[in-house]
């Protein structure tokens, strides 16, 4: 993206994979690279960019020749080999800053925040100067500023770059595009049959716009391509959110006893906090209600049903009440959730 961001005049077009660590700031969106969720660290991401943040490394004199290069690739192995961490203990550290450095990591960004939205990250005051084809993940854990960057391009680009943007928004883990299968099943959803050859679509893109002659990619495909999840097939659309879909502001609401799936918590469109009374819960940072399932990276999570977690009593649950007419979730209706403090 930033080589996109760029212009370069033998960049022709770029085809972005489940790109999130690339995104420093979106629109309402400031991960900084999927590192920040609300303002707050994802710790796995802590333990993620220990073993790629490797800004040391031993080197060979400037002017080694190719001959000696090749050669010494046969007598070492210049992988880095990061020793093991125990990062359940790990993680508990404080303050986060010198997280990396407390489990003896290399130097590098973590903790810089100046250098490190200077750095290789792409934020939404750039250009955008390439045909794209975004390929995107319902369970991937950055689909929101993904999202928001398809559509900032669709509407700050040069015309002749924003009429040449299409995405695909798949019910497939991180980067795991071309494993659309018959049937696909993630974690504990099976989805059916997925596969719509994403991969003709792909070399069809990648036809278009690097070689001189037209090969009819516009009118065989949707400017978006999403999996209507609950439905749990294929649609298309001209643009996204597909045209008529409303963000919905859901609201945290309860009697005063949200405490876990056993109480009375709900999820409203009602935001005048008409609710009984304050809800309460013990915050223990040293018993920290686990992660069980979800949408994230290469660490081994996948959906999953949260029946443990929800049973604690420092869990407030919200569920939303059935409605005589059942709701797409297309309409990945974009929900924005929000907790009412009372004093």
């Amino acid at each position: 993206m930033g080589l996109a961001a760029m212009r370069h005049p033998g960049h022709a077009a770029a085809v972005p994979m489940g790109q999130g660590a690339g995104i420093g700031r979106m629109g309402p969106f400031f991960e900084q690279g999927n590192f920040y969720r609300g303002g707050a660290l994802q710790l796995p991401m802590a333990a993620w960019l220990y073993g790629e943040q490797n800004t040391q490394r031993p080197t060979f004199p400037p002017g080694t020749s190719r001959e000696d290069l090749e050669r010494l690739a046969t007598y070492f192995d210049l992988a880095a080999k990061m020793p093991a961490i125990d990062w359940e203990q790990a993680l508990r550290h404080l303050p986060i800053q010198t997280l990396i450095e407390s489990v003896g990591g290399p130097k590098g960004i973590f903790g810089d925040d100046p250098a490190w939205y200077e750095g290789g990250l792409y934020h939404d005051d750039e250009p955008f100067g390439v045909p794209a084809l975004w390929a995107n993940s319902w369970y991937d854990l950055s689909v929101s500023p993904n999202l928001a960057l398809y559509g900032h391009v669709r509407k700050n680009a040069d015309p002749e770059v924003r009429d040449h943007q299409y995405m695909v928004v798949a019910p497939s883990l991180h980067c795991n595009m071309y494993r659309l299968t018959d049937p696909l099943i993630v974690g504990e959803r099976n989805f059916g049959d997925t596969d719509f050859a994403f991969d003709e679509m792909l070399w069809s893109f990648l036809d278009r716009f690097t070689k001189p002659e037209a090969n009819g990619f516009e009118d065989r495909y949707a400017k978006v391509r999403y999996f209507l999840m609950g439905e749990d097939r294929w649609r298309n659309a001209d643009e996204w959110p597909p045209a008529g879909v409303e963000p919905v502001t859901l609201y945290l609401n309860s009697g005063g006893n949200a405490n876990s799936s056993a109480g009375d918590g709900r999820l409203t469109t009602d935001a005048s906090g008409n609710g009984a009374g304050a809800d309460r819960f013990v915050y223990d940072p040293g018993a920290p209600v686990p992660t069980h399932g979800g949408a994230f990276c290469c660490m081994g999570l996948r959906p999953a049903r949260r029946r443990g977690p929800r049973r604690r009593a420092c869990v407030h649950d919200g569920t939303v009440r059935r409605t005589a007419r059942r709701r797409r979730i297309d309409r990945r209706r974009p929900a924005r959730f929000f907790r009412r403090a009372r004093h």
